[in-house]
């Protein structure tokens, strides 16, 4: 995955499922649509959510 030299990646998983689920270290869960996310020009991520104080912990996919 290239990025600059200034950007880091917190988790890259692939896409298998209709739907995304992400958690942070708040325990705040956010289940969203695939369709719904962006489509990037190459090299450019997905900012799936901010967070104030904590990180980002995991990313799943699945089918309903």
């Amino acid at each position: 995955m290239p990025m600059d030299a200034k950007q880091k990646a917190s988790i890259c998983v692939a896409a298998h499922g209709e739907y995304a689920a992400i958690i942070g270290e708040n325990r705040k869960l956010l289940v969203f649509k695939i369709e719904d996310l962006p489509i990037m020009s190459r090299g450019k991520g997905v900012k799936l959510q901010s967070y104030r104080d904590c990180n980002l912990l995991d990313v799943t996919t699945f089918n309903e």
